[in-house]
């Protein structure tokens, strides 16, 4: 159910039930046609979902593959002679051996309709495919929820290495 409120006037915000909306506001330092430098203000929004929404019949493997091919980098976001697929492959099998679930790659995730992985691996998932937008700013609320405590600390040593490697801003409460 999406709800639409308005707290300026002429200004419409949509609001999502049980998710966090997070407004960041980049500004940059562009040029125009002519040359002229001028300073602009790009806001982005990163969404956070609290409940692990998924669809239920696809594998934990296609998931994160649809996730990776939505966010794969081009050409020159990549080591020369890797190919898409290629960095694909290496990213996801990263993922499933940081996060544990290598052993649910071709197990549906499931709901509660369908059978599928625990709700802790189901967790994972929702985890990995957030860290497979490689974003520059992550925001991460509640995210240890209904994972254990050996399994909580595991992640949270993956954040630090990611923000460490890649260099993102990550923001966590757990």
């Amino acid at each position: 159910m999406l709800v639409e409120t308005s707290d300026t006037p002429g200004l419409t915000q949509k609001k999502w039930p049980r998710r966090i909306r997070v407004n960041l506001f980049i500004m940059q330092k562009v040029r125009n046609k002519r040359g002229a430098r001028h300073t602009t203000a790009n806001a982005t929004n990163a969404l956070l979902i609290l409940d692990d929404i998924h669809i239920p019949t696809l594998t934990v493997g296609q998931t994160l593959n649809f996730a990776l091919s939505t966010k794969t980098p081009g050409p020159k976001g990549r080591l020369p002679g890797i190919s898409r697929s290629e960095f694909n492959a290496a990213v996801k099998g990263m993922l499933l051996k940081m996060l544990n679930i290598v052993h649910t790659e071709n197990t549906l995730v499931g709901d509660s309709f369908v059978r599928g992985v625990s709700g802790g691996e189901r967790k994972r998932v929702s985890i990995a495919e957030m860290m497979t937008t490689r974003a520059r700013v992550q925001c991460w609320d509640n995210s240890s929820r209904g994972l254990d405590a050996s399994t909580a600390l595991d992640f949270v040593r993956s954040l630090r290495i990611m923000t460490d490697v890649l260099g993102q801003t990550t923001f966590t409460t757990l």
